[in-house]
């Protein structure tokens, strides 16, 4: 649906083959939407990490969160949680942003 058909008309028109209009004109429309659903599955996998190192493991972060909840020791758990946010957001802004921006320019 988000496809502007006239794009692909003017590639038939220039005789563009099949995979010509996928590469050069269906997949740079669809950049906005995979970098929404990365944005997406990066703010899902690391609660899923959390929550799986948490109920089921015996090392990693949420393992770690927990024993220290466990000990009621909030310093520690901020700390952990704090680094781990870190991490989470500069995958953001240093992997998914520079991406999006590059794939994006176009639209300008």
């Amino acid at each position: 649906k988000a496809v502007d058909e006239k794009l692909v008309e003017v590639g038939k028109i220039y005789n563009k083959s099949r995979f010509e209009i996928i590469k050069d004109i269906l997949i740079p429309q669809l950049y906005p939407y995979f970098i929404s659903a990365a944005r997406s599955g990066l703010a899902l996998i690391w609660k899923i990490v959390l929550v799986v190192e948490l109920l089921g493991r015996s090392n990693g972060v949420g393992f770690k969160i927990n024993e220290f909840f466990s000990m009621f020791d909030t310093t520690s758990i901020l700390a952990y949680t704090l680094v781990f946010v870190l991490i989470i957001m500069s995958i953001e802004w240093f992997l998914v942003k520079p991406c999006e921006k590059r794939l994006t320019e176009w639209r300008l």
